[in-house]
């Protein structure tokens, strides 16, 4: 993949990491070496972790979550609201507004909040968050009320962050989306913000979500047939639909998601900041949208891709693709050589 990244299991030593400055205050270590756990319960395994650029959360199969990292603006939920203070070890997270028996079991990390869901579906924030605090910055998770489910056994399982949406899964497969519609990343046929409420996205009844990812100003939706839907603002075509101006009033705005042509047995789905990456059962990689740092991995080429493009591969024949991942100018995809 563009700017390509081979993973292994690998864990920094916070201990030595300056956040601000991205350096080790020794010399690197050549080897991965483990996160300190002084923090932890001795036997709790890592299983989640979420990262930004000036600080990561870590979540651990006991339902508790540690922040590392600068404390700017309340966001590692630590309690700390200091501009010049660091967590060099992974901190606990304060867990004074959850409830008996909760725990958080995923995150997302920006440059000023961090967002928890439980494993009640409930949905809390921490740090400067327009989405759900206009004027109050807090330094804990604080419940964010924003679904009203007509069924009352439905709740949220997983849930992915853009600039300035968000999109939920349920596990009756159905998603949902709050925030600025401005750009129709929200996925409904209204131009209006969910400020109150989330909504419920428009998609096909006849087909379960199983996967959602939202990126900049636009959102991804893979269906249990394989097919993938898109809407938001067309940037440089990363919609896929071969073409930028797209809406019904011919601007580049798509309100109602649209399935993206001749993507079948989609696996996997990533949006990036304005690119898209799709993976098949094949397998195969597909890229589309901008281009200008590689991201695509397309024919060693900066040239934009306006449809679904196979990506250049340095892998083995035969791989079986086990995640993919988009930022704002990369591409990553972790595969499984088969035997």
């Amino acid at each position: 993949m563009g700017n390509q990244t081979h993973h292994t299991d690998c864990n920094l030593d916070l201990t030595k990491y300056d956040p601000y400055t991205c350096d080790y205050e020794v010399e690197s270590e050549s080897e991965p070496v483990e996160v300190s756990h002084e923090n932890m319960n001795e036997a709790a395994v890592i299983t989640y972790v979420c990262a930004h650029r000036y600080h990561t959360v870590f979540i651990t199969d006991d339902g508790q979550a540690y922040s590392a990292g600068s404390t700017e603006y309340g966001k590692t939920g630590t309690g700390k609201y200091d501009n010049d203070t660091n967590l060099f070890t992974p901190t606990p997270v304060d867990t004074s507004n959850l409830e008996q028996n909760e725990g958080f079991v995923s995150c997302t990390a920006d440059t000023s909040k961090t967002r928890f869901l439980t494993n009640f579906g409930n949905l809390y924030y921490t740090g400067d968050d327009s989405l759900f605090s206009k004027d109050n910055v807090v330094d804990i998770p604080t419940k964010a009320d924003v679904f009203n489910f007509t069924d009352s056994d439905e709740y949220v399982v997983s849930m992915s962050a853009g600039y300035q949406h968000i999109l939920f899964l349920t596990n009756n497969n159905r998603s949902y989306s709050y925030g600025s519609n401005d750009y129709g990343g929200l996925g409904v046929a209204s131009n209006t913000d969910a400020s109150e409420y989330a909504y419920l996205v428009d998609l096909p009844d006849d087909q379960p979500v199983v996967r959602v990812s939202a990126g900049y100003e636009h959102s991804l939706f893979l269906l249990a047939n394989g097919s993938v839907y898109a809407s938001g603002r067309s940037f440089d075509a990363n919609l896929g639909y071969n073409a930028l101006c797209l809406g019904s009033d011919g601007g580049n705005i798509v309100y109602v998601p649209k399935i993206i042509p001749d993507m079948i047995d989609v696996v996997d789905i990533r949006a990036g900041l304005h690119h898209t990456v799709i993976a098949t059962s094949e397998p195969e990689i597909y890229t589309c949208g901008l281009n200008d740092d590689g991201q695509l991995s397309i024919q060693n080429t900066t040239q934009d891709a306006t449809v679904p493009t196979p990506t250049v591969r340095n892998f083995a024949i035969f791989t079986t693709v086990v995640q993919i991942s988009a930022t704002s100018s990369n591409s990553v995809a972790l595969e499984r050589i088969d035997e």
